[in-house]
């Protein structure tokens, strides 16, 4: 894979948004689905929204065919520390999203690709 230097994207289009961590994640009793936990407080982190193209499947292998509208690239210092993981939920223009898959994860340069979905999955 090659690099892909995403800092100019960064501090030309970055804006702010609110990222959620979810605990108490168990399985349900009733159905063999995880569910039930609650999310912290909102922490308020920066990144950049895009759509997701038939060119990050291309780019990304590990993408899969999803319900996705967007995707999220920011760093780790845009993100304070927050360690960010699958079914973490992110609040964008008053919108939720919830964390699908992370790409990437700091391998090359130093950034997060995130793919995001409006739908909650169990």
């Amino acid at each position: 894979m090659a690099f892909h230097d995403f800092s100019g994207l960064i501090s030309r289009h970055k804006r702010s948004f609110n990222i959620q961590k979810l605990s108490g994640d168990a399985r349900s009793t009733t159905t063999s689905h995880y569910g039930g936990g609650s999310y912290g407080t909102a922490v308020a982190v920066e990144g950049v929204f895009e759509s997701v193209t038939k060119k990050d499947y291309v780019r990304y292998p590990d993408f899969e065919v999803i319900k996705s509208e967007l995707k999220l690239i920011t760093s780790p210092a845009l993100l304070k520390g927050f360690d960010i993981q699958p079914k973490d939920r992110i609040v964008y223009q008053t919108q939720n999203y919830w964390v699908y898959k992370i790409v990437d994860k700091t391998y090359y340069g130093n950034f997060y690709v995130i793919v995001l979905t409006k739908e909650w999955f169990n």
